[in-house]
């Protein structure tokens, strides 16, 4: 494997607002996603850095007694919940998951399974974990306003209405993901520990404390994602492929072990369930989405393909 050519991006221009440096990254921004569908974010606040103490703050719930991760629990590891998807989860290999949302829940178009989409959080029970709730949710909203401040610079790039591209991630149904991989019999560097795949979202956002992550690049070439403690590297989702005309592709990416122990956060910006997933306007005043054409819908019947829903 060759070294990555994945670019590294200097983004607090974002944060600053209109400036000849923002236009410079806007255009950094889009001939990366739309050369390498990935790239890495640098300089980024203080509150959306991943910081090691914000880190073990968040990752704090993996080192709780079953007490309290097994009524947070999915379906999967609390026979007695409903739950099937946010919230604390095993699979895999023995990896342990936690997804939380939107606070409060969004609602979503009147149409067959939306309940599926739109599953309340659940956090540890009063007491257990002081302050923990309101740390993962800041992450989240921070998370979220970033990955919105990337929708706008591609729609610069674009040439299309950026107004109308970030209202299509207003009341996003989106997820936080915390993600411990455990080490196993066996583990090397060439074990695959996390299956190729594209996101549905619009922009995946992912942080790593130990190599692992790859993505392929159109060549079909993967590549290791830089080693940036501080940094989180930003990848395209099926929804914003479909919203670009095809201009810009999402990113192919898996997980391969190195024989350590690994922690991962994902922030997956979904569009809002009443959102269209056409191409974007180049008017700032879109007319409503028809309820088959939105991104809820769309949502669901992948689900129904994968025997979800």
């Amino acid at each position: 494997m060759s070294k990555s050519p994945i670019p590294i991006i200097d983004v607090s221009p974002l944060f600053a607002g209109p400036t000849p440096a923002l236009t410079k990254v806007d255009q950094a921004i889009g001939q990366a996603l739309q050369t390498y569908q990935s790239f890495m974010a640098i300089g980024l606040p203080n509150d959306l850095r991943p910081d090691a103490a914000k880190m073990q703050n968040l990752f704090s719930l993996f080192q709780q007694p079953d007490s309290v991760l097994i009524p947070m629990g999915t379906v999967r590891v609390n026979p007695n919940s409903d739950r099937t998807y946010r919230g604390y989860s095993l699979y895999g290999r023995g990896n342990r998951q936690y997804d939380v949302g939107p606070e409060p829940t969004v609602a979503g178009p009147d149409i067959k399974d939306i309940e599926r989409l739109v599953e309340p959080n659940v956090f540890p029970a009063d007491g257990a974990m002081p302050g923990w709730r309101d740390g993962m949710l800041n992450y989240f909203r921070s998370m979220e306003n970033f990955s919105k401040l990337i929708v706008g610079s591609l729609a610069r790039f674009l040439e299309v209405s950026e107004a109308s591209a970030v209202a299509r991630y207003d009341q996003s149904n989106s997820t936080l993901r915390l993600i411990e991989y455990p080490t196993m019999p066996g583990d090397t560097a060439a074990t695959e520990i996390g299956g190729q795949h594209t996101d549905n979202c619009g922009i995946s956002l992912l942080w790593q404390d130990a190599p692992g992550l790859q993505m392929r690049a159109p060549d079909g070439e993967w590549h290791d994602i830089a080693d940036e403690p501080e940094g989180i590297s930003v990848h395209m989702g099926e929804a914003l492929e479909t919203q670009s005309n095809g201009r810009l592709h999402a990113t192919p990416h898996r997980v391969m072990s190195h024989g350590v122990e690994r922690h991962s956060i994902a922030f997956f910006l979904e569009p809002g369930l009443f959102a269209s997933i056409k191409p974007f306007s180049s008017s700032d005043n879109e007319a409503p989405c028809a309820p088959e054409d939105s991104y809820a819908a769309s949502l669901i019947e992948t689900l129904r393909k994968t025997g979800r829903a």
